[in-house]
């Protein structure tokens, strides 16, 4: 996401975006020294409700890297396919409509808050909601304003780039979803979140019932997702131009998704195949 600038008699504004002091895998293969000490200070690692014992071990996560081939490829085909035969419909958030005030806005699979988280903590909570009140494993609906539109979403089956990819993945599959379970059979139960610096870290169980399929089977997996962000810095050029550059904050999005599981992909996709309770939720379960 490249910087952008304009110039005018007195001003010129860049907008960039500063990297975290803490690596998201894909910073650490690009090298990025992030700065986000400098624009909030030091962001301490913060437990909040819900909470884990810090002291339990956690059994291995499976992320997109560890996955077989087979078990990407058939997702990604089944994903496809209902992205074609589903009419690939738009509904995405109107955002012009949401940067005219702070009302939330929402739609199949989106909802926005207007504008975007301006302190880590606030982009915590938010994503709190998203499970908690949302059930967004379910529904797909997430706040999109605190993600930036570039943003790369990878779980352990799926790797894509963009909020408006994610929300037509979502916007045809979430009728389906809808049409084989029952109200209330399927939740995003939030088991942890902390805060870190340059990534907000959650795990969870998503846990429902199929029950408009024959032998109904139960969906139950752990999984964790770090949801890396990076402050969005406005740099303005002094009137007097001596290149004093003064950064200022507006705000937080998160732009790399990651998420684990902890069983393997492949066996996760069995759950959907095999009667409840066949394929336990967990490497340790």
């Amino acid at each position: 996401m490249p910087p952008t600038s304009t110039t005018t008699t007195c001003t010129r504004s860049v907008t960039t975006r500063a990297r975290q002091s803490s690596k998201s895998p894909q910073q650490q293969q690009e090298g990025i020294v992030p700065t986000t000490t400098a624009i909030f200070g030091v962001v301490n690692e913060e437990e909040t409700e819900p909470n884990t014992d810090n002291h339990q071990e956690l059994p291995p996560s499976v992320s997109y890297q560890d996955t077989d081939v087979s078990s990407k490829g058939l997702v990604s085909s089944l994903t496809n396919l209902v992205n074609l035969f589903s009419g690939n419909s738009n509904k995405s958030v109107d955002k012009t409509a949401a940067s005219e005030g702070n009302s939330e806005i929402t739609t199949t699979t989106t909802t926005t808050s207007g504008l975007p988280p301006q302190t880590p903590q606030e982009l915590l909570e938010r994503i709190r909601e998203d499970y908690q009140v949302r059930n967004y494993l379910w529904t797909g609906k997430i706040d999109l304003t605190a993600f930036d539109k570039k943003c790369r979403f990878t779980d352990p089956t799926l790797s894509f780039e963009g909020t408006d990819q994610f929300t037509k993945n979502l916007d045809n599959l979430v009728p389906i979803v809808e049409a084989l379970t029952e109200p209330g059979d399927c939740e995003s139960i939030l088991l942890d979140i902390s805060l870190h610096e340059g990534y907000v870290q959650t795990r969870w169980n998503m846990v429902g019932r199929l029950s408009g399929l024959p032998w109904k089977p139960r969906i139950d997996v752990i999984g964790r997702t770090k949801f890396w962000y990076q402050p969005i810095v406005a740099q303005e050029e002094s009137p007097n131009f001596d290149n004093d550059l003064r950064a200022s904050s507006e705000g937080v999005q998160v732009y790399f998704y990651d998420e684990e599981w902890e069983i393997p992909a492949a066996k996760a996709l069995l759950q959907l195949v095999t009667p409840a309770g066949t394929i336990r939720n967990s490497n340790t379960a």
